[in-house]
C-alpha cells in the first residue's frame, strides 16, 4: 500500500501544480480556447490520409 500512497501524493502534487500554472496563465491576461469535440490540431497530411498506428502488428 505504501507505493499507492506515494502515487496518490504525486498525482495530487501534479494536479496542484497544474491548477497553479493555469491560474498564473489566466492572471497574466491570456485566455484558454476551447476546441470543439472532434476537431484535430493536425492539418491535412501531404499526399493523402495520414495513418496513425496505435498498436503495430507483430510479424
Amino acid at each position: 500500500m505504501a507505493s499507492q500512497s506515494r502515487t496518490d501524493a504525486a498525482i495530487a502534487r501534479t494536479r496542484e501544480q497544474l491548477a497553479a500554472d493555469v491560474d498564473a496563465y489566466l492572471k497574466s491576461g491570456n485566455k484558454i480556447q476551447q476546441v470543439p469535440m472532434g476537431v484535430s490540431g493536425q492539418g491535412p497530411a501531404s499526399g493523402g490520409r495520414k495513418q496513425l498506428v496505435l498498436k503495430p502488428r507483430r510479424a
